[in-house]
């Protein structure tokens, strides 16, 4: 009985504990224009504050939270800050959650938009902002990398996955990565794959280069990053840092005496080697799990504290590095990756197969005239210019078609009023295949198909194209009875 009272006595020794600790205040911090500046928001204060000198802070004014709850905040809070639609508006992320959270500047209201709540798989994603929908692809988390890609749906205020057509990089993580609007595509590599459970736990930084097709939402393998940049990613150097600037990506490197970066333009896919000869930075630049925005590119420059934020404040010294300038004094090492050897398409062997057909059909077509070259006739020997036009001779013979070519021929011959658009593409096998694709591809057939019509029959435009009776737009495609197969053969 007095061991029951103890233990009874001490619990409520410890929550009397608990109830005293003070709450721990959730310190939001992000970089934003228009000099690139740090801004700090208190969360227990109410109050925002921005960053007048290096480690100092004063105070702009109190802050409205409106859905913030500081127990949703992981105990380490990394911001990932984005513009938002207004000039007045910023975009804020939490790493390794789903929570998206709108700063309205001019009433200075913290507002949190999402209503999802998941965490712990997406630390250190690549997240981007493409025609004003965030994105966050891959991650870590659960002692694991992943490669999935999501999309934030703000009219739901959820997370959405997109899934791929073909497959990608096995892992999207502490790698090269970043959109490119230009082309609208997302450029990835040098990511590290780990499993726990996998190769006893050894991570592998993967060489591929892809990038991601959004309108079809595929995956393109681009070639394998050079020998001489994987010798500078060897394992004896150590990666601490990844950025994307907007037009370079960074890997930093922390190697004595000093640090360096590789730097990279994956629009002309070319590489340098930047390295610190003038000890600009007395550490690898990198933002680690304590140490808040040592350093962070903004606008194409890279900003950089030369000592830790959260051990002393006073004696921090801030550095801006414009990107260009260090694009001016690296050292060029060449291409980055080496393009990928594209085999031949099984469209062109058709094409060279089609191409070697029709010149043997013309080579026999000119020897048999030579053969048959009348002599001088007589008048009465002479055709009326009014008599039909006699049947060929030849025809067209089975094997002068390709099988893509025999199927569409087959199919029209068998179509009494001619082949719609759709049915034309299910003759062809190729409903799996992109509208652009398939135009192209229906395009090159029927002009095949054509010209050997046109060699065995003297036909011009066999296949022909009409529009429908009910409506002009659509599109029938039909065979003129001269070209259609003999009955029975």
């Amino acid at each position: 009985m007095k061991r029951n009272v103890f233990r009874a006595g001490f619990l409520l020794l410890l929550c009397w504990m608990a109830a005293l600790r003070p709450v721990r205040a959730a310190y939001l911090i992000w970089p934003d224009n228009p000099d690139g500046r740090l801004f700090r928001l208190d969360t227990r204060q109410k109050q925002l504050e921005r960053e007048t000198m290096t480690g100092k802070w004063e105070i702009v004014g109190k802050v409205t939270c409106v859905g913030v709850v500081e127990a949703d905040f992981p105990a380490v809070t990394r911001m990932i800050r984005f513009p938002g639609i207004s000039p007045k508006e910023t975009l804020l992320l939490v790493d390794c959650t789903g929570q998206v959270y709108r700063f309205d500047w001019k009433t200075r209201t913290l507002t949190r938009q999402d209503h999802t709540f998941f965490r712990g798989f997406n630390c250190h994603a690549s997240r981007f902002l493409r025609r004003d929908t965030l994105y966050s692809f891959g991650g870590y988390g659960f002692w694991r990398t992943n490669n999935l890609l999501t999309f934030y749906k703000a009219d739901k205020g959820e997370w959405e996955s997109i899934v791929p057509r073909t497959t990608g990089p096995a892992a999207i993580n502490s790698g090269l990565n970043g959109y490119l609007p230009a082309s609208d595509q997302y450029f990835s590599t040098l990511n590290i794959y780990h499993n726990d459970a996998e190769n006893g736990g050894a991570s592998d930084r993967d060489p591929a280069v892809w990038t991601f097709h959004f309108r079809e939402r595929r995956w393109q393998k681009l070639g394998q990053v050079t020998a001489s940049v994987l010798k500078l990613c060897s394992p004896e150097n150590r990666p601490v840092s990844v950025f994307w600037s907007g037009t370079y990506l960074l890997l930093g490197y922390d190697k004595a005496p000093g640090n360096q970066f590789i730097m990279v333009n994956p629009v002309t896919n070319e590489c340098r080697l930047w390295e610190d000869a003038q000890r600009l930075l007395n550490h690898a630049p990198g933002i680690t799990h304590e140490n808040l925005y040592r350093s962070y590119c903004l606008n194409d420059t890279l900003y950089h504290y030369d000592r830790d934020l959260d051990v002393d404040h006073t004696l921090a010294h801030k550095l801006k590095l414009p990107l260009a300038r260090l694009w001016r004094e690296a050292q060029p090492i060449g291409p980055f990756y080496e393009p990928e050897s594209k085999p031949l398409s099984n469209w062109l062997y058709v094409g060279m197969t089609a191409g070697l057909v029709i010149a043997g059909l013309t080579g026999f077509s000119i020897l048999r005239r030579k053969e048959d070259k009348p002599q001088l006739s007589t008048p009465a020997e002479i055709i009326p210019a009014d008599s039909q036009r006699p049947e060929p001779e030849v025809g067209l013979s089975p094997t002068s078609l390709t099988p893509v070519e025999r199927r569409l021929y087959e199919a029209l011959a068998a179509a009494e009023g001619g082949l719609t658009s759709e049915q034309l593409i299910q003759a062809l096998g190729i409903a799996d295949k992109s509208p652009d694709n398939q135009r192209r591809i229906r395009s090159e057939v029927i002009r095949a198909l054509n010209l050997k019509l046109k060699i065995a029959y003297g036909l011009e435009e066999a296949v022909e194209r009409k529009p429908t009776d009910f409506d002009q737009r659509m599109m029938t495609y039909t065979l003129k009875p001269e070209a259609r197969p003999a009955t029975g053969a």
